[in-house]
């Protein structure tokens, strides 16, 4: 489906989210992790960037947990003003509520010091689409944050919410990689295989 406004998009999308039920999130949840972890872009990071996720938005909190016991290093994003930053966590249970009730990290986590290509990001939308566009939800967090730091990123969303085509601004953006429940996707190739065997 093709809209052409960005507030009209986040209705569609977001109305998309709220009809998608506990099961199917379930479900499609255990497939994104499963074809995550099982890739060689997990394997080689050795820091994972995510956010928490929260409501309908595409399930992390099983991502953070098995990142852990693997001895990764896992940092969540902190947003101060307009600036997001990162900060390293052990636990789940080194949560706080944020604002908008959004989880974040609480006053023992250290902030990531450098960013490099080791760093996996897995970032958050209400849809991508098969130019790696982002739709967020408008506050610029991660475009201001890539537009700083050249990392490799992995959006993450429901096949419902992926989209042909998001209207797109020069500021915007793109991440190098979208995953479904289907599988990941990216700019030059539509799908591509990742060996699969978690869980």
């Amino acid at each position: 489906m093709l809209i052409n406004d960005k507030k009209s998009c986040r209705d569609f999308y977001g109305n998309v989210r709220k009809t998608l039920t506990v099961q199917e999130r379930t479900e499609w949840d255990r497939r994104i992790l499963s074809f995550l972890v099982n890739s060689e872009l997990y394997r080689r990071s050795d820091l994972l960037l995510t956010y928490v996720s929260v409501g309908s938005e595409a399930g992390t909190r099983e991502l953070i947990s098995f990142a852990l016991a693997d001895g990764k290093r896992v940092a969540v994003p902190v947003c101060i003003g307009q600036r997001m930053s990162f900060f390293e966590i052990e636990s789940v249970n080194n949560l706080k509520k944020g604002a908008f009730g959004i989880p974040t990290a609480d006053k023992s986590a250290k902030p990531v010091q450098t960013y490099d290509m080791s760093a996996l990001c897995i970032v958050p939308a209400l849809s991508f689409d098969s130019n790696m566009n982002r739709l967020g939800m408008g506050g610029g967090f991660y475009d201001r944050f890539f537009a700083e730091n050249d990392l490799l990123s992995i959006g993450i969303c429901y096949e419902r919410c992926f989209s042909c085509r998001l209207p797109a601004e020069p500021h915007d953006m793109k991440v190098k990689y979208v995953l479904t429940e289907n599988g990941f996707k990216n700019a030059e190739n539509s799908y591509f295989k990742e060996v699969s065997t978690y869980g």
